[in-house]
């Protein structure tokens, strides 16, 4: 739908049901690989739906901003007729983009999302999280030099239980162009996962006395990544 020349915006809205069945562990590994120990195996039903909308506006300076949202549900059924598993997530993003003459971009914007879960991996709670990030790059462009630069900033907030903060993550790169189909980069990048709902809280029992726990002191795993090469294309 465009309501003016500057704007643009649509949406989404999709449905999805599945049936499967899943087990955790093999029986044994010699002679029942790919077969399931007792008391590990379900057979689930999942209903899963969506609804996405966005936006696009360009401004008389010659910026562009940028909306995106998503509300996704995915609900878990096994034998019976209650839920043995619901989540709802909710997710919006904010993007401004400017070029500056002919060689410069410049983009920022933020990040939110909040998920509502419960299930039965985690009884007793219903676990309510929140996840906000900031970010901002910067591209440079001439005479066959790519330059790009971002940092981002994170955190993960489940009240009264965690407060995560990732502090800057950065990320840059070069790219030099040797010629129309020969191009030499370079890149390094940091990253930064936060542990999972399942990780932090699942608790169960399977057979032969296996337990299963959750580590509410898991910490997040963080990464450095650098990358190096040439790309040379044949037409």
């Amino acid at each position: 739908y465009r309501p003016s020349l500057n704007w643009q915006m649509g949406g989404a809205l999709q449905g999805q049901y599945q049936q499967m069945g899943r087990f955790i562990l093999w029986d044994d590994f010699v002679t029942n690989a790919y077969l399931p120990m007792e008391g590990t195996s379900s057979e689930d039903r999942w209903f899963n739906w969506h609804a996405d909308g966005w936006a696009t506006g360009m401004t008389p300076g010659g910026g562009t901003h940028h909306f995106n949202t998503r509300v996704y549900q995915t609900t878990r059924y096994g034998s019976g007729p209650e839920p043995t598993m619901a989540s709802t997530l909710g997710m919006g993003q904010y993007r401004y983009s400017k070029a500056f003459g002919r060689h410069l971009t410049l983009q920022a914007g933020g990040f939110m999302s909040f998920q509502k879960s419960y299930s039965s991996l985690y009884p007793g709670i219903q676990l309510l999280t929140f996840n906000v990030a900031r970010f901002e790059q910067i591209e440079w462009a001439k005479n066959g030099w790519k330059l790009g630069g971002g940092v981002r900033y994170e955190s993960n907030l489940n009240p009264g239980v965690y407060d995560e903060d990732s502090g800057p993550v950065f990320r840059f790169g070069v790219n030099r162009t040797l010629s129309p189909s020969t191009h030499v980069r370079l890149s390094y990048g940091e990253s930064l996962r936060f542990a999972s709902i399942a990780e932090k809280y699942v608790v169960g029992s399977l057979s032969d006395g296996i337990n299963i726990r959750g580590n509410l002191g898991l910490k997040s795993e963080s990464g450095n990544n650098w990358e190096c090469g040439v790309v040379q294309e044949w037409n």
